[in-house]
């Protein structure tokens, strides 16, 4: 490639000339691939912080005898391990979600997220395990959340068989009104202690001849 200061002067030496001359750009800055803070936020990790929590249900009746729900939780969780905000939903069909399910946050092969969620008594629980060459962090914790709930019913006026639009539809939807901290039930992980290395060795001296005066020998 002819750097624009020579390429400038071929152009004065040849006395052309150019209207407007569009150089390329010549980029100075060397670029580092960036390392994103592993070991001493995982060494000192704490809490997760949860934004944006949601739950509701809708239960749609078909017609009297007939109903079906749909139940969401949706929340982001963020922490000092965290390079980005983690958004996790769970679905069930009915309106509660109990405790014993496990659910799989979404794009998380590296922090192996899960959740689990009681809406009778507004735990939530965490648990996720991570690995920060070489070591391997597990860590998992639960908090109660707060909801505040609003509900809504709609039915259809005259309802009848032959009707287009459910018999009635019941709606509730709740959200936390601030964020919450979950905090880690996993003791701390003890500091890495690595082998002593020197850069010289130390060689063990042999005699390099020995004398044996045979006349005294017996």
């Amino acid at each position: 490639m002819v750097a624009a200061s020579s390429l400038f002067a071929v152009l004065a030496a040849s006395g052309s000339t150019m209207a407007a001359a569009v150089l390329p750009r010549v980029e100075t800055t060397d670029y580092v691939e960036e390392v994103l803070p592993c070991m001493e936020p995982s060494l000192n990790f704490e809490k997760w912080t949860i934004t944006d929590f949601t739950y509701g249900w809708i239960t749609t009746s078909t017609n009297p005898a007939h109903t079906f729900t749909n139940s969401d939780v949706k929340f982001k969780v963020t922490s000092d391990v965290l390079s980005a905000p983690i958004e996790c939903s769970g679905h069930t069909t009915i309106p509660d979600f109990r405790g014993e399910q496990w659910f799989d946050c979404q794009g998380t092969i590296s922090t192996n997220m899960k959740f689990s969620y009681d809406s009778e008594s507004l735990m939530l629980s965490l648990s996720s395990g991570w690995m920060c060459n070489p070591k391997q962090f597990e860590h998992a914790g639960s908090v109660k959340i707060p909801l505040v709930c609003t509900a809504s019913e709609q039915k259809t006026p005259n309802w009848t068989p032959e009707s287009k639009e459910p018999f009635s539809i019941y709606r509730q939807d709740c959200k936390s009104p601030e964020n919450f901290d979950v905090p880690s039930d996993t003791p701390h992980a003890g500091p890495l202690v690595f082998p002593e290395t020197t850069s010289t060795s130390t060689i063990p001296s042999y005699p390099t001849s020995t004398t044996v005066d045979l006349s005294k020998a017996s």
